[in-house]
């Protein structure tokens, strides 16, 4: 037999044996290659029983770094190979995040394995992948017209927690048609109740249980209990004796011994009759961080709110809220008055009114005094505000009455996502109705103003800080009366901390449910900067 016979002949059996492989774990072992190296589950144990689920919806809330990315990497090329079914692979966005993946994940676990890259026929193309049984998508979340014509068996979504809510839904909604799926919902939490810890929440909550070397009882490690740390400052070379222990017997569990103790553990449900799947695992688990690494990034936390919050969410792979970075129901209760809402009497009679605008248009309207003795020449820093009125109601044409009941002298809309809607107001009455854009790049407080476009744009950030700060600093007084969802919208707004690329430190609010009552009494605000820009100091009418 010649060399080119023998070599087809082995090509054909090897693929003949490949396509005989029915379970995801063992084609991993024997198809997947990480470099020179063949995939094993030694250092990711905790993974192998996941390869093998068939069950239609799963979500994973995890900690940094930990492996769920290869496994999911696996999971897209296996079903490719074996289900013979088409993947839909989606990031939050397609520059870079896509891009890049596709480039630097996807591309070496195809070409580092022979039968891989013999199997896939092209894989130049940054977003598909594809073979001769299906094709992989690679995609970015907010990419809705590459998604909306792709019918696909399997549907993963990494870092599913920087989604849109909208992109979430219409990714799901490539299953559709789909007699036999599955999905998977991968991510690092932020923030309780949103993206993947909303989802989870929801499911069967099953953590990774091993049985304790010493006392031989089942257990898990958990922040707190499982870490001793030694040392009290990050600096102190003690901290590298950190380690943990059993949360059962207090033992000590040998970091290098993870291998053995964990090689038998399972997944143990706490809901085990919900019909969604859904597993949360931490780096105490993992083989490459230390104890030492992780507690020095503890002490580092207690007193840096953006090493706190890295610490809860890529380290213990739970969501989390840093104290005083959200108004509370407290502060709300704090601040109410002995008066109606719509009382239209009382205030000086200086009044604005901020609409968010949604399938309804919450309205907030305030009155504004001043207070003297404040040395700033920044007028929201002198005024103390008395919230008149907060409702909602259905169209634009509702909204003159409401203005000219109240007197009101500037009003700022949000700008989407009915823009045409809101311009059309803003030119019946102009000059006392302005569009509001979010933008990137402001400066502090500072608002940008086109009179013949009617539209202002400031940071959002910045002024939520000043409106939201009223309930913290008892500078604004409401309504007794208000509905449970104005308290609701208020308090669902979180100041989170984080670091860009350049290290550099910066925040950005995230809501945990509907805020449209907090964006509008926000646009009230500006709209009272805007009135003393433009010199308003008198009333306005609107018959």
């Amino acid at each position: 037999m010649t060399n080119l016979a023998l070599d087809l002949t082995n090509t054909i059996a090897t693929g003949l044996t490949k396509r005989s492989i029915k379970k995801c774990s063992i084609w991993a072992e024997e198809c997947r290659k990480i470099g020179d190296n063949q995939w094993s589950f030694r250092h990711y144990p905790w993974l192998k029983e996941l390869h093998d689920l068939n069950d239609q919806e799963c979500y994973a809330q995890k900690g940094a770094q930990i492996g769920f990315t290869e496994f999911a990497i696996n999971r897209a090329i296996y079903y490719v190979d074996q289900i013979h079914k088409d993947v839909l692979y989606i990031l939050p966005n397609s520059q870079p995040d896509a891009g890049d993946f596709s480039l630097a994940r996807f591309n070496p676990a195809l070409e580092a394995s022979p039968y891989l890259s013999s199997i896939f026929t092209s894989t130049r193309n940054v977003g598909l992948k594809r073979s001769t049984n299906g094709a992989i998508y690679i995609r970015g979340s907010r990419s809705e017209a590459q998604m909306r014509s792709i019918p696909v068996g399997l549907l993963i979504m990494d870092e599913i927690d920087l989604f849109a809510q909208r992109s979430i839904a219409l990714a799901r909604e490539r299953l559709s048609g789909q007699l036999n799926f599955q999905l998977w919902g991968i991510s690092t939490p932020r923030i309780p109740d949103k993206g993947i810890n909303l989802l989870y929440e929801a499911s069967t909550q099953e953590h990774f249980t091993f049985r304790c070397p010493s006392c031989s009882r089942f257990t898990t490690f958990t922040f707190p209990e499982s870490l001793v740390i030694t040392a009290e400052h990050y600096n102190d070379p003690a901290v590298l004796d950190s380690y943990y222990v059993c949360r059962e017997c207090g033992a000590k569990l040998p970091h290098e011994a993870k291998p053995e103790f964990l090689a038998d553990a399972i997944w143990v449900p706490q809901y085990p009759g919900r019909i969604t799947r859904g597993f949360h695992i931490n780096q105490m688990y993992s083989y490459t961080v230390t104890p030492g690494q992780l507690a020095i990034q503890r002490l580092k936390a207690l007193n840096d709110e953006v090493e706190e919050q890295e610490f809860y969410n890529s380290k213990l792979g739970l969501p989390h809220i840093v104290k005083g970075s959200r108004v509370d129901t407290t502060m709300i209760e704090s601040a109410k008055g002995d008066y109606r809402n719509g009382t239209p009497s009382g205030g000086t009679g200086f009044r604005t009114c901020g609409i968010d605008v949604g399938n309804w248009l919450h309205i907030v309207v305030q009155d504004w005094k001043f207070d003297s003795s404040v040395k700033s020449t920044d007028i929201n820093a002198q005024a103390r505000s008395r919230l008149l009125y907060a409702d909602k109601v259905e169209t634009f044409d509702e909204i003159p009455e409401i203005l000219e009941y109240f007197k009101v002298r500037k009003t700022v809309i949000d700008a989407n996502p009915a823009r045409r809607a809101a311009l059309s107001l803003a030119r019946r009455f102009p000059g006392f109705i302005y569009l509001c854009f979010y933008i990137k790049n402001m400066s502090g407080r500072d608002i940008s103003v086109n009179d013949e476009e009617f539209r202002v744009s400031v940071d959002r950030t910045t002024w939520l800080d000043t409106s939201l700060a009223r309930y913290k600093h008892n500078s604004i007084v409401i309504p007794y009366d208000l509905p449970q969802e104005f308290s609701d919208h208020i308090t669902a707004l979180v100041k989170v901390p984080l670091k860009d690329n350049d290290g550099e430190r910066f925040y950005k609010y995230e809501n945990t449910r509907a805020d449209h009552y907090a964006h509008a009494q926000n646009y009230s605000e500006i709209a009272l900067k805007l009135a003393a820009t433009q010199g308003d100091s008198y009333n306005i009418g609107w018959s």
